[in-house]
Formats: C-alpha cells, structure tokens, sequence
C-alpha cells in the first residue's frame, strides 16, 4: 500500500501561508479530517506516555476529557485568522465544539488543553519562521505534541476528496479572556515565592505571541522591564528580533545597563538569555545552570538531563563532572519529551532554546524556563554572567544549506564521501552532524571539535558540497 504524502515534520505542518495545505480550501478540508477522526474517537487524541505524568506533575492532574472539543490559538501572524477560520468551518461540519483562545503562545494552549480537558488543541504557527509562513501543531489532551498515529491517520484521510458532512453543525466560541488562567498558574505556582524587585531586564518578544504576558508577568514580580518588539502588525514577527536575532540586543543590554535579556521566538515555546555583558546563554548552558541546581536540591530525577544530537560537548562533560547523566535524542522537542516520559527525567531540552521542565510543563515554555533561571539567580544571588561558567562550550559551527529536495543523505556518495573528509579535520575528539530541518527546506551542517579553525575548515567544506549536490 502507498504511504500518504507527508504533511507533518518535526513541529507540526509547516509552509508559506496561502499555498498548498495552507490555503482556505484544503484548510477547511484538513478541519473537517479532524473533525472525523473526532467523531470517531470524541474522547480526543491520546499520547500513550502521557499517562505517566500524573506521576511527575501532581498539579496538572487531568481529568475525563470534553467529546470532540477543540482548542485554538495562533500567534500574531496576518495570516493566522485566515487559517482559524478555514480550519473551524471543517471542523463545524463535523460537530466539533470549538474553543478559541486567540492570539496565545504554544505553552499556554497546552497548558489550558489539559487543564480544561479539551480532546484536543490546534497551535496555529510557524514559530521562529518569517512573517509569510505560517503552520500547525496539533495538542494531544495531555498537552503533548499529537503522537505519530495520529499525524499519520490525518494524513492518510487528507488525500481522499471531502466527504459529505454527516449530522448538526458544532458551535464555537471565543474564550480569549481566559488565557489569563496561565498568568495565575504562573504567578501562584512556577514563581510562587519569587521576587524581581531591583532587576533590571530587557525583553524582546519578537513581535509574536509572548507580547502581552512576558512583561506583564515579570513586572508583576518586581521587575523593571524594559520590552523590545512587542507591536505585531502581522507581518513583523520575527522580523531582525527574536532568538535568531539576537546580536543587535547585546548592545542595547550593555548601554541600558541592565541586568540581562530575555529573549523569545514567535510562538513563546523558545527562549535565550544573555547576561549582562550581553554575552548569549543559549539552551546548553540553561540546563547546564538548571541541572546542578536540581541536582543539589534532590530535585532531578534519576539524576539525568535528556537533550539531542546537536548538544554540545562541552554540556555532556560539565554534566558528568557533576554525576548527572546526558542522554540525546534526534532533533526535536518531541523526542525530547518523549525520553523523558519514557524514563521519568524531569528536565531536558534543547541548545536552541526549547526547554521541558517537566514539572511546570508538558512543552518547552520560554516564560517558565526564564524564570526558573532568574529564581536560580535569584536564591545563588549571581548574575547570569556566572551561569556562562557551568560549562566551557566545545567549538562549534553551524551551516544551513538551502535544497530543493531531500533524498536521503547517506545515499549520495560525494556527500558521504565529504562528511568522512570533515570528520577527519576536526579529529577523534570532534564530531559532524549532518541532518536535513524537519521544518524547512534546508539541510543543517555541524563541526564540532577542540580546535575553532579546524571546525570552521570541516564544516565549510562540507556544507559547500551539500549545496553542489542539493541547493
């Protein structure tokens, strides 16, 4: 049998908005898929491991799900209404009861599917992506990404033409006030205790989904906040701001004198920081801080962080200086969560931001992986500078290479012919990672290694016969 086209990749369906899946027709289709499969199964879709957070969370403790009830949010995109109001049309023909919670980041959705009990939640976005692309993640009840079955039930259903709606319309409704049960979920549990009186911090929202709450939250600790790009026009998010922008944001840190920066992608599941020397703190050296932390206070389970393939080194040996475990996954929050719920862990992530603690939250939430930080500042009373000196970051360069197409890699020779050339600049103690985006048309080249000239060597080298072959 033919397998259906892919439409999912690692963060939910991805692309340029108005084409392809992402147009109105196919949208309204793509609703009314899940609409059915709703109808089939209106207790809502289930990841299997989520049953082992009533173990590690026992305040999020989930109750019996709502039949066919949807939750949608979306971030600040043009396009996001356009794209809500294809996909509640179809899933209103299926007899849906749909919840629209707005303009909302990715934790927050989560966060209010479990707690409300919704059989599902709908995340319109494209995260870090420009303004013209947009996508959509689908929650499971527990708040988890959706497990393969269903991305892949959804894909085999989209392909067939539309069927006739069966029965009564659903109803939809706009619960746009209530995301303010996360901000007191915030405020009463993740920062219970927590005071930012006489910090100074520069927030950079990146004109996407985080813009209302991330000030009001940490003004509401005490903070002086002093906020950057939080005036999304629909076409500006992620716009020279956000975590891949955040250069010109070192200078404003050091002329404003302030205590560090906050820095988020479109749809608030991202986080960086950089201290006050504007030096960055990306997700290594987050859990490298957080892990130590956890593990002096008996709060790391199992004594083991989970994070992927493009961990740094330099995070595995500060880790095991401190008996902690890493483990890697593949690329991808999913995976992340995942091997954490396989094994009980409470905290891993991501290098680029995506952090799960997984005692606050099902997903990578960049509002409650700041404040943990700042609470760590807060209780070792150190700048974030200090947390630059939980590890020394092994030398290591990224390329991403733009393709038409991606067959797999290890089936060109010339390809796998420069990877072993690479691998043998950068030496034993290095490494070269290889991998096509799971969100992009683009192929990621990494060199990693003890010598900065030799990483830069292999992986320009490499990424240049990717783009020979690929671009």
């Amino acid at each position: 049998m033919t397998r259906a086209p892919r439409l999912f990749g690692t963060d939910g369906i991805r692309g340029e908005a108005n084409r392809g899946i992402l147009a109105p027709a196919p949208l309204a289709h793509l609703g009314q898929v899940i609409g059915r499969i709703l109808r089939k199964t209106p207790q809502g879709f289930s990841e299997p491991l989520g049953r082992k957070l009533a173990g590690i969370d026992h305040r999020a403790a989930h109750g019996r799900p709502v039949p066919r009830t949807v939750l949608i949010g979306r971030d600040t995109r043009a396009s996001g209404p356009m794209i809500e109001s294809a996909l509640v049309a179809g899933l209103l023909a299926e007899n849906a009861r749909v919840r629209l919670a707005g303009v909302c980041p990715t934790p927050v959705l989560a966060y209010l599917t479990r707690k409300w009990n919704a059989a599902c939640g709908i995340v319109i976005s494209a995260s870090h992506n420009p303004a013209k692309d947009n996508g959509i993640k689908i929650i499971s009840r527990e708040g988890l990404k959706a497990p393969d079955a269903v991305e892949q039930e959804i894909e085999r259903l989209v392909v067939a033409p539309p069927a006739a709606p069966l029965g009564p319309v659903g109803i939809s409704e706009n619960v746009h006030d209530r995301v303010s049960e996360y901000l007191e979920h915030i405020l009463t549990q993740v920062a219970l205790g927590l005071s930012l009186k006489g910090m100074h911090l520069v927030v950079d929202c990146a004109n996407g989904a985080t813009v209302e709450l991330a000030p009001r939250i940490l003004a509401q600790l005490g903070a002086r906040v002093t906020p950057l790009h939080v005036s999304p026009n629909g076409h500006n998010i992620n716009l020279r701001c956000g975590v891949l922008n955040t250069g010109p944001l070192a200078r404003v840190v050091r002329r404003a004198r302030a205590d560090g920066a906050i820095v988020f992608d479109g749809d608030g599941d991202r986080v960086l920081l950089l201290d006050e020397k504007g030096h960055l703190l990306d997700g290594d050296f987050i859990l490298a801080l957080a892990a130590r932390w956890m593990k002096n206070r008996g709060a790391l389970l199992h004594d083991t962080v989970v994070s992927t393939v493009m961990a740094n080194q330099g995070l595995e040996v500060a880790l095991r200086e401190e008996g902690i475990r890493l483990l890697r996954t593949a690329v991808g929050d999913r995976y992340v969560v995942q091997r954490m719920l396989e094994g009980g862990f409470v905290l891993g992530g991501e290098q680029s931001g995506h952090i799960v603690f997984l005692t606050d939250a099902t997903t990578g939430d960049g509002i409650v992986t700041a404040l943990r930080v700042l609470r760590i500042c807060r209780e070792l009373d150190i700048p974030l500078s200090h947390a630059a000196k939980t590890m020394v970051k092994y030398p290591q360069a990224l390329v991403n290479v733009r393709v038409r197409r991606k067959p797999p890699l290890e089936r060109i020779p010339s390809i796998a012919e420069a990877q072993e050339r690479a691998l043998g600049i950068v030496g034993s103690q290095g490494r070269i990672l290889l991998r096509y985006s799971g969100t992009e048309p683009l192929a990621r080249v990494m060199a990693e290694g003890p010598c900065h000239r030799d990483v830069r060597r292999a992986v320009s080298s490499l990424a240049a016969t990717v783009k020979r072959c690929l671009g």
